[in-house]
């Protein structure tokens, strides 16, 4: 009995011992005990590539109007928040790319396509004078010439008192012909004025010029038989020798009054009753206030050099109501009525 006792006691005794934990020593005197935080390891630096400077690029090839590249540099830098505004005068990879959030090109530039896949993050403003495959990333500045040709054959019958307009414009172009015949039908519908007899007006004549032709002899044909007293240029006729013919030139005790969409030939300055030219200002200021690009932005025919004694301001305003019909797209060149 008393071995027993014995076992239970040391079996008691073993219990208690394995169950209470070691002290931890303490401290020395004057010293504080404290816990070393775990350390982690210090990042090593990485280097942040630099991205390249934005640049706004202008496409200008030999033979683009100077006077846009420098209307196109003024809005451009105004709203290019001091990026730069770099002209180009030839097509490469540098005209679109990561670093090139615009690209204004003033002539439809080579292997387009391409370039828009290349950089869709680059926005493509290009300079037509025909509707341009669609892209996400790209608007049309329209320069339709079917839209010059019906203002001009507006423009010069109104000019004329009894309609004998005509127009010299390339046998080649009977488009551009016919825009120009329905600019005047428009205004005088059956536009017969009795003489010649049997003859109604606008009238347009010209040469093949990939044949070649006598413009000088074509002015004179529709001055003698039309009894022509308005003339329109196109920039094909608007040759010397049809420039020397004309000027002076008389209809009925009254000098021939010329119009056309060139620059105003200083010998025809007293002559010449207006200018038909592109807006290109407002077109591309249009194009460029909206966020997203449209496709078409649509150039307006605006007047320069005007004679107010041959083309008097109730004209001009008769002219510019019926442009602004043909801006808005409700007025087709190719189908008056």
């Amino acid at each position: 009995m008393r071995r027993l006792l014995v076992l239970i006691w040391l079996t008691l005794w073993l219990t208690a011992c394995q169950g209470v934990n070691p002290p931890a020593p303490s401290p020395a005197p004057g010293e504080t005990q404290t816990n070393s935080p775990a350390v982690s390891p210090t990042p090593q630096p990485t280097e942040t590539p630099t991205p390249p400077p934005q640049r706004v690029v202008i496409y200008a090839p030999e033979g683009t109007n100077p006077a846009w590249v420098e209307t196109a540099r003024a809005q451009l830098e105004a709203r290019s928040s001091g990026a730069e505004v770099e002209v180009l005068p030839e097509w490469n990879t540098r005209a679109y790319g990561a670093d090139v959030p615009l690209t204004l090109a003033l002539a439809e530039p080579p292997a387009l396509n391409e370039a828009l896949s290349a950089a869709p993050q680059t926005r493509f403003v290009v300079l037509s004078a025909q509707p341009l495959t669609k892209a996400p990333n790209l608007t049309t500045l329209l320069a339709d010439p079917q839209h010059l040709a019906f203002a001009a054959g507006l423009t010069a019958t109104v000019i004329s008192n009894d309609w004998r307009a005509a127009g010299l414009i390339p046998a080649n172009q009977p488009t551009l012909q016919e825009a120009f015949l329905n600019g005047g039908r428009y205004f005088c519908g059956v536009c017969s004025p009795g003489w010649p007899l049997g003859m109604t007006f606008p009238l347009t004549a010209g040469v093949d010029t990939t044949s070649g032709g006598d413009w000088v002899a074509t002015a004179a044909k529709l001055f003698d038989e039309g009894k022509v007293d308005v003339f329109y240029l196109s920039p094909s006729s608007a040759q010397p020798g049809v420039i020397t013919y004309l000027k002076g030139l008389v209809q009925f005790t009254e000098p021939v009054r010329v119009l056309g969409s060139v620059p105003m030939p200083a010998e025809l300055s007293d002559q010449w009753a207006v200018t038909l030219d592109w807006d290109f200002s407002s077109a591309l200021e249009e194009a460029l206030a909206i966020s997203e690009p449209v496709a078409l932005v649509r150039m307006p025919v605006i007047f320069t050099h005007l004679n107010e004694a041959l083309f008097t301001p109730g004209r001009q305003e008769l002219v510019r109501g019926v442009l602004a019909e043909l801006q808005a797209g409700r007025i087709a060149p190719l189908s008056v009525p």
